[in-house]
């Protein structure tokens, strides 16, 4: 069915549309400043009066850390994992088959590498070529300020694509708006992106409104038109006017993903991290400020005078020394009476309500107890901020796994999925988490494998080194034994070191085993205390 952009054009300039749209802009325009730290200043100032307004900006802080709560920190090495799986029934053959049809170059690194292998390689060097985690920590920002976030895919060859490879590109929250199906608002109908260009139209400077729309069809799948807005809608025409003629879009997947940034119920875009905390942001930007107001008079305290006049304080060559006549006249400063401590409190109370509120970890509650909390204690208090990133991975994380999968199409591996692998954002006691693996790996509940990535090691990598060692070991071992039983008294290898046995000297009381870097070799045919 061949879509009538009028009607769709209408639509979205409808009264009810376009005051939503405005709605939810203000919305997004308020929290961005107040990330960038336009906070509006709490006290008057008077014209050439000192500033005593103090901002602190907490929001940003949040974001931040919510950001580095989801996406890891790339300096650490803790970040998301991605892994690659082929449907079932896929071979080499088949992808060879629509790589060529397709023109994708092969990303084989090696003879051997198996379909998965060349498609995770080829997923990561487009998220590298990207950005990788920058990117995603922009994509977190952006949606975690706004509410919602949107990406827009360009395939490679795209004339508006500078990159080798398919391009994710981050779309600002107050550009972007979707059009949903009347009987089903979470169904998006179109993307509807706008911006304002200034551009010559009959002779005239002005300002044009350029709208790209992205529409899904029945039975044409995702269609693309762009128009601007300089008809002459005054004299009966049309005031949209097509720039871009309408193309299909290739794939069943749209061009722009998009996804909530925290769960609402009542719309189709999500909720901001900054939801409820602006105000409260403002009341600590208040009371911090009073605070400081305070320090200062107290810092530069007023001089007052009584039982004389003004004209009997007369001045002296003594650094601005002063007398006065009348003895019973006092001169003296005026001091804060008391202490602040009740103001303290106050601004404390309000900074605990920010994090609670915004559900992330107040690290200054766990100041004076950082080595006393164990990986139990630390979940415990940490639960809210805990629950909060698993509403965002679930969000995001399907976002991600979208995004790869059109990836993965625009790359020759259709209907390939991935599978994502979160980081632990809390610090952890290493102690506490081995002996957990230990204890674990001892009751078999847990493989090897699993085990040294949860510790972050490469286990294919851990694997290939251990063997090196159980071989050099065993060489080692293996003849020192056999010269051992022979009783030819041979002295270890230089390189070895000399080893104590059973009653010989630099034994331990009941030792009774050989060591030679973590091999241990039970020592045979010596009578205890006895040497060869």
């Amino acid at each position: 069915m061949t879509i009538d952009w009028r009607v769709l054009n209408a639509r979205i300039d409808a009264e009810t549309y376009q005051n939503e749209r405005l709605a939810r802009l203000a919305t997004i325009a308020a929290a961005r400043a107040y990330f960038n730290g336009e906070h509006r200043k709490p006290l008057k100032v008077a014209p050439g009066a000192k500033d005593h307004n103090v901002i602190v900006n907490l929001c940003r802080s949040l974001i931040n850390k919510s950001v580095a709560w989801l996406f890891g920190d790339p300096d650490n090495g803790e970040m998301l994992r991605m892994t690659v799986r082929a449907p079932k029934g896929t071979s080499d053959a088949i992808h060879d088959e629509a790589a060529a049809a397709d023109n994708v170059p092969d990303r084989a690194t090696s003879v051997g590498d198996s379909i998965e292998s060349r498609a995770e390689d080829y997923l990561l060097d487009v998220w590298r070529k990207n950005g990788g985690v920058r990117l995603l920590q922009r994509m977190g920002r952006a949606a975690s300020i706004a509410g919602h976030g949107f990406v827009k895919l360009i395939p490679a060859g795209d004339e508006a694509n500078h990159l080798p490879v398919p391009r994710i590109v981050v779309q600002p929250s107050d550009l972007i708006t979707v059009l949903r199906r009347e009987d089903d608002r979470e169904i998006a109908e179109a993307y509807v992106i706008e911006w304002m260009e200034k551009r010559v139209v009959r002779g005239e400077l002005m300002d044009v409104k350029v709208r790209q729309l992205f529409a899904l069809t029945a039975d044409q799948g995702w269609m693309l038109v762009t128009f601007n807005d300089t008809g002459n809608a005054d004299d009966g025409g049309p005031r949209w006017i097509v720039e871009v003629e309408e193309a299909a879009w290739p794939h069943a997947w749209p061009p722009i993903i998009d996804w909530q940034n925290l769960p609402s119920d009542d719309g189709y875009y999500g909720l901001s991290d900054l939801e409820d905390l602006t105000g409260l942001n403002d009341a600590i930007n208040f009371a911090a400020s009073n605070v400081n107001k305070i320090i200062y008079f107290n810092g530069h305290p007023r001089t007052i005078g009584t039982g004389f006049e003004a004209k009997e304080l007369q001045d002296t060559a003594v650094e601005a020394f002063w007398t006065i006549k009348n003895s019973e006249a006092k001169v003296f400063n005026l001091e804060m009476q008391g202490e602040l401590q009740s103001s303290y409190a106050f601004l404390n109370f309000l900074q605990q309500s920010f994090w609670e509120i915004g559900r992330e970890l107040d690290v200054t509650t766990l100041r004076d107890r950082i080595g006393q909390i164990t990986n139990f204690g630390l979940k415990v208090l940490a639960s809210a901020a805990l629950h909060k990133l698993g509403e965002k991975r679930l969000s995001y994380g399907d976002a991600i796994q979208r995004i790869n999968h059109a990836l993965l199409a625009l790359g020759g591996y259709p209907e390939f999925e991935t599978t994502l692998q979160w980081h632990n954002p809390l610090p952890e006691n290493d102690t506490e988490e081995v002996d957990r693996l230990a204890k674990e790996r001892e009751i078999g509940i847990v493989s090897k494998q699993t085990a040294a990535e949860e510790r972050n090691r490469d286990w294919d990598e851990e694997r290939e080194r251990m063997a090196e060692e159980d071989a050099a070991g065993g060489n080692i071992g293996e003849r020192l034994l056999t010269a051992f039983e022979r009783g030819q008294g041979q002295s270890a290898p230089s390189h070895v070191p000399r080893m104590p046995v059973a009653g010989g000297p630099g034994a331990s009381p009941g030792d009774s085993s050989i060591t030679l870097n973590d091999l241990q070799v039970p020592a045979r045919g010596v009578p205890n205390g006895m040497m060869p």
